[in-house]
């Protein structure tokens, strides 16, 4: 991931820099193209090459002994509130145009799931799994249209530097959808 990140960030500054400061033929811009597009295939075959962990829930896959699929199974109670909650939030800042308290209370929600995790053992029932799943989900769902949105950086960034702001805080979110989520 670092690997990614590296590359994708020559790449903007490049086209952050190009036009404005530095010629599109000036030997930075270049330089930051080029090592940021190599940077970027060496991504692609590291992540082809090297096999690495799933991270699609542990918890069952580690405690529950699941599969890989019923592992993911298990994992749906949380992406199903995601879906419902991010459409309703879309909603409310369309409606309202208000953000602000959709953040908050995403938030607060979100920390509640997060700590309503510690409860799973080994002994715990799958509807008590799905319960606490459900929770996240729903703070995720809440927090992802306003963050993904940029409302925040359109919001308080001077006007100068607008363009930039939203251009880095969308980056992750279109480069790497699965990681960037909040």
């Amino acid at each position: 991931m670092v690997v990614l990140v590296a590359g994708i960030i020559m790449v903007l500054l490049a086209l952050s820099f190009s036009g404005k400061d530095y010629a599109w033929s000036s030997p930075t811009v270049l330089c930051l193209i080029i090592f940021g597009i190599a940077i970027v295939v060496m991504f692609v075959f590291i992540e082809w090459k090297i096999p690495a962990e799933p991270v699609v829930p542990i918890y069952f896959s580690v405690v529950h002994n699941s599969s890989t699929i019923s592992a993911g199974l298990h994992f749906l109670p949380y992406i199903q509130p995601i879906s419902i909650f991010s459409t309703i939030s879309g909603f409310v800042v369309t409606k309202t145009g208000r953000y602000c308290e959709l953040l908050r209370v995403g938030g607060g929600i979100t920390t509640i799931g997060a700590g309503l995790y510690v409860l799973l053992d080994d002994s715990t029932s799958t509807g008590k799994s799905i319960d606490l799943t459900l929770v996240g989900g729903a703070g995720m769902g809440l927090l992802l249209q306003p963050m993904q949105q940029n409302y925040t950086c359109q919001a308080y960034a001077p006007v100068p530097t607008v363009h930039i702001s939203t251009k880095l805080s969308s980056m992750p979110a279109s480069c790497c959808p699965s990681s960037a989520r909040p």
